[in-house]
């Protein structure tokens, strides 16, 4: 027997644990506390110290926790780019997905990845949750389609079972889901095109349906400013008129009294960058590249082309490489001299197709 004349009692957490159980085919979790108690007290006639410690877990009861699948499906597109995007959350760490049953096949992630799904595990900031993230075309065969022509839409259904299993026990269990989608039947947009002696004039027609897309001209996107600069809008259709020296258009090739100049154009889904309608026309252009003045002076217009992009029109000479261009940019090189310099050569032609008449 002893006295105690001083006691105390101290608790410690040492971890924190979450488990996952399975109770007819439904999901549960648990929650664990592996706590320390230690008691703590001196011995009133030996002044000793004594402690004594006992380890004493806690568990909650099982709590349901109903998997839920999140569809993040965008609806403003076109249903051959349309992608289903599903998450189904939220599980333990000690969950993994094996498989995921369609109507018509059962594949593994693996063989989801394969064919295009791509299913992630993420798992939460803190690392103590996971989600099943997975994306599916609505052109995939898994996918149910039907058209309501009296309704100008097409629904798009995909029913899916998901295969899970619990580590380390394995015991199996599964999540039904039947997600879909109604999109308006879109009517691709047409691109259509005509030149004129300066200019390209390009027609999209989106065919009263509002636009879905925006354009690509040559590499810059049709904003407002540039919109402002060459778009006419019509009621159901716009009109880009573009000349044929933009920096929009390419050279592809120069000629002494022509040019010819070659304008692209791209309708893409802004969500995705994906290529709706894709237009390209190409035109040759009078333009005169050499002349001759009264005066005594001669004018040279060099062009950069398209096959030759590692060229700088600023470092082009004449055939005096102390004569150098007047004016020149990343497409241009223009030349202006006088008859008697620059290595000019003075011949007297005859034929109909001079390369330099004086």
């Amino acid at each position: 027997m002893f006295y105690c004349s001083s006691c105390q009692c101290f608790a410690v957490t040492l971890c924190h644990l979450s488990w996952s159980h399975i109770q007819d085919d439904q999901y549960f979790v648990t929650y664990t506390i592996e706590s320390m108690l230690e008691f703590l007290w001196i011995e009133e006639v030996a002044h000793e110290d004594t402690s004594y410690k006992v380890l004493f877990p806690i568990t909650t009861p099982p709590m349901a926790r109903p998997p839920q699948v999140r569809n993040y499906t965008p609806l403003d597109t076109v249903p051959e780019q349309a992608v289903f995007v599903l998450e189904l959350a939220t599980f333990n760490l000690d969950v993994e997905l094996l498989n995921i049953t369609f109507p018509t096949m059962v594949l593994t992630v693996a063989e989801c990845n394969a064919r295009g799904f791509n299913v992630q595990e993420q798992r939460s900031p803190d690392n103590t949750l996971k989600t099943f993230r997975m994306e599916v075309p609505f052109s995939d065969s898994v996918v149910f389609k039907e058209r309501r022509a009296e309704q100008g839409v097409t629904t798009f259904t995909l029913q899916l079972i998901y295969g899970l299993v619990i580590f380390p026990e394995y015991p199996l269990f599964s999540y039904s889901a039947v997600v879909d989608a109604v999109l308006s039947d879109i009517v691709p947009p047409s691109v259509t095109g005509n030149c004129d002696q300066e200019n390209f004039h390009i027609t999209v027609d989106y065919r009263n349906q509002e636009p879905f897309f925006v354009v690509l001209v040559g590499k810059r996107l049709l904003y407002h400013e540039l919109a402002q600069q060459y778009l006419t809008e019509g009621d159901a259709d716009f009109t880009i008129t573009l000349p044929f020296s933009s920096p929009d258009a390419v050279f592809e090739s120069v000629h002494s009294s022509s040019v010819r100049s070659r304008l692209d154009v791209a309708l893409l889904n802004p969500y995705n960058n994906m290529t709706i309608k894709y237009f390209s026309m190409a035109c040759s252009f009078l333009k005169t590249t050499t002349e001759c003045f009264s005066n005594g002076t001669m004018t040279a217009l060099a062009v950069k082309v398209e096959s030759a992009p590692g060229l700088n029109p600023g470092q082009l000479t004449l055939s005096d490489p102390a004569c150098g261009p007047t004016y020149s940019d990343d497409r241009f090189a223009y030349f202006h001299f006088t008859v008697n310099t620059c290595c000019t050569i003075r011949k007297a032609v005859i034929s109909n197709s001079p390369l330099l008449r004086c």
